[in-house]
């Protein structure tokens, strides 16, 4: 399990709140979940602090920590959906931008599963939207799966990032393959416990940061005859999203 940190604070001299910033990439619907079946935000400080539990579909999203020395959870938001193909999608939003030299990391942590307990999530993927003036800096997000435990074997894995240059290397999303992904999860999972790591790295005279970051999770569903079928979920899942207490 990922420790929560010593030390949450925020730097606010950081957060460039009234910047201006140039967006050098766009992830088609990674700004909103607009066009989702469904769509449910909270905010991420409350989701770590009271062990709360989010419920969308046939999906619990759960056991949620975060540790970063620069970063305030409760400046985030967590947005749980689904898009019109079935996707199930995760996506986190939060002053994640840095400037002046600066350099952070932030460790986030959550599980999910299936309310049936049917090993029914066969692949993860993500995408951010980042944000950058100046001389930018550098971001790697990597995405780790995990089967049976936050320790558990690493069943799946996405790495994204930006690197400034000219020209600059660019990895915006996934699931476009490359050296370093394996994103099917084989055998299919009714549940994993996923393990993002974020780094961030401004250039002095520069801004940097992954302001949206969403993760993704496919899977198949039950044909009407109790079967497997290899159709991704679609209008099978509609149903209000609730948030679930967790009983002690």
């Amino acid at each position: 399990m990922i420790a929560l940190g010593e030390s949450l604070r925020v730097k606010k001299d950081t957060r460039i709140m009234n910047r201006k910033l140039t967006w050098v990439g766009l992830v088609a619907g990674l700004l909103s979940t607009s066009g989702s079946l469904q769509a449910i935000s909270y905010n991420l400080g409350d989701l770590v602090q009271s062990g709360n539990s989010i419920t969308i579909g046939d999906k619990i999203f759960d056991d949620f920590e975060f540790a970063s020395s620069m970063f305030n959870p409760s400046d985030a938001t967590v947005t749980a959906g689904i898009d019109g193909n079935g996707t199930y999608q995760l996506t986190l939003q939060g002053p994640w931008i840095l400037g002046l030299g600066n350099s952070a990391s932030i460790a986030l942590s959550y599980s999910i599963a299936t309310t049936s307990g049917q090993s029914l999530i066969q692949s993860i993927g993500q995408a951010y939207v980042h944000s950058a003036a100046g001389m930018g800096g550098t971001i790697t997000i990597e995405e780790t799966a995990h089967t049976g435990s936050f320790a558990g074997p690493v069943t799946a894995m996405s790495n994204l990032g930006y690197v400034a240059g000219l020209p600059p290397t660019l990895d915006l999303e996934d699931p476009i393959s490359e050296a370093g992904d394996d994103l099917l999860v084989d055998p299919t999972a009714s549940k994993l416990w996923i393990k993002t790591q974020i780094d961030i790295a401004a250039h002095r005279g520069g801004l940097t940061g992954p302001s949206v970051i969403i993760q993704s999770f496919q899977q198949t569903v039950v044909t009407p005859e109790g079967g497997l079928g290899l159709a991704m979920v679609g209008a099978l899942v509609v149903g209000l999203g609730y948030i679930r207490k967790r009983l002690a």
